[in-house]
């Protein structure tokens, strides 16, 4: 069984996974960084609970079909993850929940409110993140066939 839990996965595959998942974590702990501290705390508490990451994972080998080092995969695959974020944090607003993978839920610790704009921001990321990844591919595209 191979890291991730995929049987009969190939060596280099999951090498190839495990180095990519790296740069998914790094980016997201980035992207949820802040020179203000408050900020700081909040955006960062569901990253730093962890969690299995499988929606960066199956983006990942979904990039396998293509081109799976091309520039814009491992910003996807963190768009993706934000996206699931944001609706752990709504979910966490509509059930009431006082604790989320194992931490105190952001609306306990700070109240529905933050946790209101918490899901706003995250439901914003992704979105800049697909902007930028639309002008990649126009750009890639227009780079190409003008050649």
């Amino acid at each position: 069984m191979s890291t991730f839990g995929i049987p009969n996965v190939a060596p280099a595959l999951e090498a190839q996974l495990i180095g990519q998942m790296a740069d998914v974590e790094a980016l997201l702990l980035s992207h949820t960084r802040s020179e203000y501290p408050f900020v700081d705390e909040t955006a960062h508490h569901l990253v730093a609970a962890g969690g299995k990451r499988l929606r960066p994972l199956l983006t990942l080998l979904t990039a396998q079909y293509g081109d799976p080092t091309r520039d814009g995969i491992i910003a996807a695959a963190v768009a993706c993850e934000i996206t699931h974020l944001a609706t752990l944090y709504h979910d966490d607003v509509m059930d009431d929940a006082p604790l989320r993978r194992g931490v105190e839920s952001a609306n306990m610790r700070w109240g529905n409110t933050l946790q209101f704009l918490l899901v706003i921001s995250c439901s914003l990321n992704p979105l800049i993140y697909w902007q930028i990844l639309v002008q990649q591919r126009f750009a890639y595209k227009h780079e190409h066939l003008s050649a």
